[in-house]
C-alpha cells in the first residue's frame, strides 16, 4: 500500500508492505489524513521481515524487537517530525472542533476532559478536526492533526464512543507485557480536515467544586494559562501567540460535568 497525504502542514508519503501482520493497523492510523498530490517532504517505509523495519527518508532502518512495536514507533516518529516541521504558528496539544465555518480550539492538561468534551460536542452536531495537535497560523487559520482517538478497550471513554465509529485493536507492549487498546476513527461525514478560521481558543478545567462558567480572561492571563499546552516554546511562539490573543476571542471554561461544559460552549461561544 502507498499513500501520500497532508498531515498538519507537512506532505507525507507512506509505503506499507502488504504482508506485514500490522498492515491494517498502520493503514488505520493514517486513513483520515487528506490525500495530496504534492511532492512529499517526509517519506516512510514500513517493511516486513525479521526484524520488521521502519525507514524515514531513506536513512538507515529502525528495527523493532517485535512487530507489534512497529506502528507505535512509526506514530511516535511521525508525531515528532510533524511538530518539528510544522509551519510557523502556535502549536498546541489540544482538541479542535468545527461549528459552521469556524474552528474552536480546546486546550488543557491531561485529565481536563478534552476527549469527553469533544465526544459531547460531536454528539451535538459539531465536526471533529483533531483531538491531539493544533497549529494556529499567524492569520488565525486552524490546522489539525487527523489522528484517530486512542483509548483503553474498556472504561467510560470507550463506552462513550458512538457505535458508528471504526474501532481497531492497537497492541501496546510495555516491558514485555502486551496491552490491547483501541483506536477509534469517526466517519468521514463528521471529520473536518480543511484549515478553518479560529472562532475561539478555550482553556478548559474540570472539577467538582469549581464555579461553572465560560469566562473571558484578561490579555495578560491568557498566554500563561495556555503555555503549558504549547509544544514549541520559544520566542517566535510567544510573539505569534500574543498577536493571536489580541485578535481572536479567548475563554476559560470551568465545569463540573461534561454535559454542562457542552451546553456552555453551545450557548456562549462566539
Amino acid at each position: 500500500m502507498k499513500a501520500t497525504f497532508r498531515a498538519l502542514t507537512t506532505v507525507v508519503a507512506v509505503e506499507i508492505d502488504d504482508d506485514l501482520t500490522v498492515a491494517d493497523l498502520a493503514r488505520a492510523v493514517i486513513i483520515a489524513h487528506p490525500a495530496c498530490d504534492d511532492t512529499p517532504e517526509l517519506r516512510y517505509e514500513l517493511r516486513a521481515g525479521s526484524p520488521a523495519m521502519m525507514r524515514r527518508n531513506g536513512v538507515p532502518d529502525h528495527p523493532v524487537d517485535h512487530v507489534d512495536d512497529l506502528v507505535p514507533v512509526f506514530e511516535l516518529d511521525l508525531y515528532y517530525e510533524l511538530a518539528r516541521r510544522a509551519a510557523p504558528g502556535w502549536l498546541l496539544h489540544a482538541a479542535a472542533l468545527a461549528r459552521g465555518d469556524r474552528a474552536y480550539v480546546f486546550a488543557g492538561p491531561s485529565g481536563a476532559g478534552k476527549t469527553s468534551l469533544m465526544l459531547a460536542l460531536v454528539a451535538r452536531g459539531w465536526q471533529l478536526i483533531t483531538e491531539e495537535m493544533v497549529l494556529i497560523d499567524h492569520d488565525g487559520l486552524v490546522h489539525g492533526l487527523a489522528r484517530p482517538i486512542h483509548t483503553a478497550s474498556s472504561g467510560s471513554q470507550r463506552e462513550a464512543l458512538p457505535n458508528n465509529w471504526q474501532l481497531t485493536p492497537y497492541p501496546v507492549r510495555n516491558y514485555g507485557e502486551t496491552t490491547v487498546n483501541i483506536i477509534a476513527q469517526p466517519p468521514r461525514s463528521i471529520r473536518e480536515t480543511r484549515p478553518l478560521p479560529l472562532g475561539a481558543l478555550v482553556r478548559i478545567a474540570h472539577g467538582h467544586h469549581v464555579v461553572e462558567e465560560l469566562a473571558t480572561p484578561t490579555p495578560h492571563a491568557a498566554l500563561p494559562a495556555l503555555w503549558d499546552c504549547t509544544l514549541r516554546r520559544n520566542q517566535a511562539t510567544v510573539s505569534i501567540a500574543a498577536s493571536l490573543l489580541s485578535r481572536f476571542p479567548t475563554r476559560h471554561l470551568t465545569s463540573r460535568s461534561v454535559v454542562r461544559a457542552a451546553l456552555l460552549c453551545e450557548a456562549e461561544l462566539p
